[in-house]
């Protein structure tokens, strides 16, 4: 059964991924990895594996690959111990991904060479490191506050799907008491568009989250439109 929180929106605490689209997923941590990002590391982590692999987007042998790769770079070597290994887990904070610490229980479940992980997980990482960024948006909600974090680099506009597909579905009180935050992350930090502002606040000033173009909003027959200025 579905537990609503005491706010204006309809969304319950806890973490999300926002597709393009405007899919909402439930998630227990955001993708690419917040942790990663934050050591200043920007490639595919063995969380990032899990949410891949659980969605069909990866085999169990390229979720490996990830694990075993990101194993090689934490310890700065090809060889590990029993040891490494469950230190790295902690490190690469592998309780949230379960399906790939099982995978990775059995020790012989490395699916290549470790000298061919560099290539290997360069193919995976090209191809999915860009789709988890370019893709979602993350969601974090307690309570009343719902934070954005963009993540893309193809110059996607955000507001239709934050604002139209995911704030007002949710949210169709005004006033509101709900508070919303809208950054875009990267390795660097977070550059910030809205903090704490209300449903007003955003739908008066939404051109300013990442739009290539100034832009306004109307509604026009019942429908949402976007115009140029």
């Amino acid at each position: 059964m579905k537990r609503y929180i005491k706010a204006n929106t309809t969304l319950e605490t806890g973490s999300y991924l926002l597709s393009s689209s405007g899919e909402l997923i439930p998630v227990t941590l955001h993708v690419p990895s917040t942790t990663y990002l934050s050591r200043g590391i920007e490639h595919l982590c063995p969380t990032d594996a899990e949410f891949l692999l659980s969605t069909d987007k990866i085999s169990e042998e390229e979720a490996l690959v990830i694990y075993y790769y990101c194993l090689q770079e934490y310890l700065g070597k090809d060889s590990f111990t029993l040891a490494d290994k469950i230190r790295f887990n902690t490190y690469c904070e592998l309780k949230y991904a379960p399906k790939l610490a099982k995978l990775v229980a059995n020790p012989d479940s490395c699916p290549v060479n470790p000298a061919d992980l560099a290539p290997c997980f360069d193919d995976i990482n090209e191809e999915f490191y860009a789709y988890c960024k370019n893709n979602y948006a993350k969601v974090s909600v307690m309570n009343n506050s719902v934070e954005f974090r963009i993540t893309s680099e193809n110059n996607f506009n955000w507001n239709k799907v934050i604002i139209d597909q995911c704030i007002l579905k949710h949210d169709h009180s005004m006033p509101s008491n709900t508070r919303y935050t809208i950054l875009r992350e990267s390795s660097k930090g977070y550059k910030s568009y809205f903090v704490g502002a209300t449903l007003k606040e955003i739908l008066e000033n939404d051109s300013t989250i990442l739009s290539n173009t100034s832009i306004r909003r109307r509604e026009h027959n019942g429908t949402i439109e976007y115009i140029e200025d």
